[in-house]
């Protein structure tokens, strides 16, 4: 609705309270300023545009690390928004926290405001919420899909997908494909696991969909035969999976994993799909001046390469 301002904000391992205060202090506008009747401090107010409301969603909210005493500082100071509701000054709304502001030391009272957060169970760099925080908050918990639940969503898309764009000798790879990619997926998650070394090793179900929309790429134009399907689909899972990692290992370990869910599901031979003289890519722009753009494969590098450099130099003049 148009009476609420959404604040989009996430957490890293690196972020402070100092960090978290400054971005929320610049999305503020002054409401008013006063004095405490019984203290004698000053103090103002501050919020959004009269009539509105802030939403703030944080996403990855247990992701800061822990200082010395085991508190994370980005934390304890969204916290505090919502502590001092019952200690803000005269003025302030019941349901109202703020701060202090960090130069003039007068109390922010900041109104008009809903929290609302996101994060993922504890490991791979994400802590344990303190309780302190969760009592505040209305816990929603979604668990992970079975495999054969999150099957049947990608298999129907798929398949309806095949039997209205393909030519109808494909329809039937339409179960192989998604069993193929939840089988890498899976295979991917327990051997790929995030450490300090590889942090951005996490992987999750919208993995499954970012291939499964590369697949549904596919033009007839281009792609006519099972082995068409299923180069696509192995230049979308290095695209989703093997771009993400850093090493020749774990590019080794992929291929060989791709190979295999090939094998298994689709009944194919990877080498004799796709041509590994050459890298594995596609785009759209490779047939230039066709309307609407085909999505196809690059088979030659060389033509790629002209094609880029005399858009840049169209764009540069």
């Amino acid at each position: 609705p148009a009476r609420y301002d959404p604040i989009m904000m996430a957490f890293s391992a690196q972020t402070s309270a100092n960090q978290t205060q400054d971005i929320l202090d610049s999305k503020f506008e002054k409401r008013r300023q006063g004095q405490d009747k019984d203290t004698g401090l000053a103090y103002t107010m501050w919020g959004p545009m009269l009539g509105k409301r802030f939403l703030v969603f944080v996403d990855d909210f247990n992701m800061p690390k822990r200082e010395t005493y085991g508190a994370q500082p980005p934390v304890e100071l969204m916290r505090q928004l919502i502590d001092t509701a019952a200690y803000a000054p005269p003025g302030a709304p019941a349901f109202g926290g703020g701060w202090y502001d960090r130069k003039t030391l007068k109390w922010k009272a900041v109104t008009d405001l809903t929290l609302i957060a996101a994060m993922g169970p504890p490991g791979g760099g994400r802590q344990v919420m303190t309780n302190r925080m969760l009592r505040h908050l209305h816990m929603l918990n979604f668990t992970t899909m079975p495999s054969d639940v999150i099957e049947a969503i990608f298999t129907t898309i798929t398949k309806a997908f095949l039997d209205n764009t393909l030519a109808s000798e494909l329809s039937p790879l339409g179960a192989p494909l998604v069993q193929a990619t939840i089988g890498l997926y899976n295979k991917t998650c327990d051997v790929l696991r995030p450490m300090p070394s590889k942090p951005h090793y996490t992987f999750n179900l919208r993995e499954i969909s970012k291939v499964i929309q590369g697949v549904l790429m596919a033009d007839k134009r281009r792609t006519t035969s099972r082995e068409d399907l299923a180069r696509l689909w192995a230049h979308e899972c290095q695209r989703v999976f093997s771009d993400r990692l850093i090493n020749d290992q774990d590019r080794a370990w992929f291929l060989d994993e791709t190979k295999n869910q090939m094998k298994e599901h689709l009944k194919l031979v990877y080498d004799k799909v796709v041509d590994t003289s050459r890298p594995l890519i596609y785009c759209d722009f490779f047939t230039p001046g066709v309307d609407p753009s085909i999505y196809e494969e690059v088979t030659s590098v060389d033509k790629l390469t002209g094609i880029c450099k005399e858009q840049q130099t169209d764009y540069n003049e």
